[in-house]
């Protein structure tokens, strides 16, 4: 599966736009629109985008999406 197959969530926009600045709230806005999009599937979504980070070696926003995935999953 390609990081294509997850485009509403806005892997690299949303992460790159909010970087050091991101909230509670904002994250639990994604976390909230993750799974209203992807239902089940929104770990899988935002892992894919974690997965993106860490190969543009962006470390901030790989920490970001990390965070939202371990929020998800719980």
């Amino acid at each position: 599966m390609s990081r294509n197959s997850y485009p509403h969530l806005a892997c690299c926009v949303v992460g790159q736009s909010l970087g050091a600045k991101t909230t509670e709230i904002v994250e639990a806005s994604i976390i909230e629109h993750a799974a209203k999009l992807y239902g089940s599937d929104a770990p899988t979504a935002v892992a894919f985008c974690a997965l993106e980070a860490w190969f543009e070696n962006k470390k901030d926003e790989y920490s970001f999406w990390l965070r939202i995935f371990r929020r998800l999953r719980n």
